[in-house]
């Protein structure tokens, strides 16, 4: 059997953690090349989690967070996950790792610069069109967002501060919904939390995150309501912002269509490894990429779907998203709710995709029934179901 050649659209978290995954298995001897359209990487991103499961990333530095603040309604919960403790760490630090352990491998190659143009899936090869050229291959993941207009957009804008000289760290928020509203602001029900995690050096990373409903645009006061939120409600100084960083998630139960005759296959976001409900994707993207690996280098020709967590938690996903539609001034009490009432190794297994039974019943347990129930009900009438 020759070796099989696979190509990976997108060199971010997916691909580059594909990759290392590939690399740790003996087995297997094809070739993978990763296209990515940026020229170059940078310090773009934090990723946060919990570490319940090994990836190839755990010797990167982390920072540790033992309790995290959640607030809402002028109420404030403590949240101890001392056992296991949130993580973070610096995109520039994986990137850099990635690229470390793959150069020299000759299995493996990284395009950067490398914009698709398009993929064309025939019977002997697949066929990745790029603006510098043609790559045929066996096997293609596409890592390619499909266009859509999600249910929610989870949106973020902040940054990092440096704190003033002799100034006490913040405890860690994890979700703060007493964000200071702007002058003229008569949005009551408008979605938005802080978050702040405390970072290396004497510095802080500050994001607001706003729960953008479908047709909603990205208010044009943010930045001023973060500076508010920055100065105000965690006593920093907005100015000595050192980095800037804004993007969005879309929060969408992705269920990308498996046809196992085709050699291209939706890969990360586009295959639903972010999770709808929270926009975590760190843990599910691990847990995918460590099974696709396992496949490929068992029987790399065979067709083979890759989902990241079990469909129940999608479903239960698609249910909050719709009690968020219908009671947008709620969300924060019930996430209040939920970190204060379900014991915290539950919840920690809950968000990171590896729930038991008897975790989803206590996470149902702790939040109000009645308008979860009314949304699931809505919901199945709205598909048809």
């Amino acid at each position: 059997m020759t070796s099989p050649s696979i190509a990976v659209i997108g060199g971010g978290l997916a691909g580059l953690s594909l990759a290392l995954q590939l690399q740790a298995q003996p087995s297997f001897q094809g070739r993978l090349t990763i296209l990515e359209a940026r020229n170059a990487y940078t310090d773009d991103r934090r990723w946060s989690f919990w570490p319940v499961l090994a990836h190839p990333f755990s010797t990167l530095p982390l920072q540790r967070y033992p309790q995290l603040r959640v607030a809402a309604r002028g109420r404030e919960v403590l949240f101890d996950c001392s056992d296991m403790p949130y993580v973070c760490f610096a995109s520039g630090d994986l990137y850099a790792e990635a690229q470390r352990r793959l150069a020299g491998d000759p299995r493996f190659q990284l395009r950067m610069d490398t914009v698709v143009i398009g993929v064309d899936d025939g019977e002997a090869h697949a066929v990745v069109r790029t603006a510098n050229g043609q790559l045929r291959c066996d096997r293609v993941f596409d890592g390619r967002l499909p266009r859509l207009e999600p249910e929610f957009l989870q949106w973020f804008v902040g940054g990092e501060i440096e704190l003033l000289p002799g100034a006490a760290m913040p405890l860690p928020v994890l979700m703060d919904f007493d964000v200071p509203r702007c002058d003229g602001d008569d949005r009551e029900d408008a979605i938005v939390f802080g978050y702040a995690l405390p970072q290396r050096g004497n510095t802080m990373l500050v994001q607001l995150t706003y729960f953008l409903p479908r047709g909603t645009r990205p208010p044009p006061d943010a930045w001023l309501r973060w500076q508010r939120y920055t100065d105000a409600r965690l006593g920093l100084d907005s100015g000595r912002l050192m980095r800037a960083e804004s993007g969005a998630i879309p929060m969408q139960p992705m269920r990308p269509v498996f046809d196992a005759g085709s050699r291209v296959q939706p890969f990360g976001a586009a295959a639903g490894w972010i999770r709808a409900a929270t926009g975590y994707g760190f843990v599910d993207t691990q847990r995918a990429c460590f099974r696709l690996a396992q496949a490929l280098a068992r029987a790399p020709y065979a067709p083979v779907e890759m989902r990241a967590r079990a469909r129940v938690d999608d479903a239960m996903d698609a249910v909050l998203l719709e009690a968020m539609r219908r009671h947008p001034q709620r969300v924060g009490g019930w996430f209040l709710r939920l970190f204060e009432r379900c014991p915290s190794v539950r919840l920690i297994r809950f968000l990171s995709g590896i729930a038991t039974a008897g975790d989803r019943l206590a996470v149902m347990a702790a939040l109000p029934p009645q308008p979860f129930l009314a949304a699931a009900l809505g919901r199945r009438w709205r598909s048809g179901a």
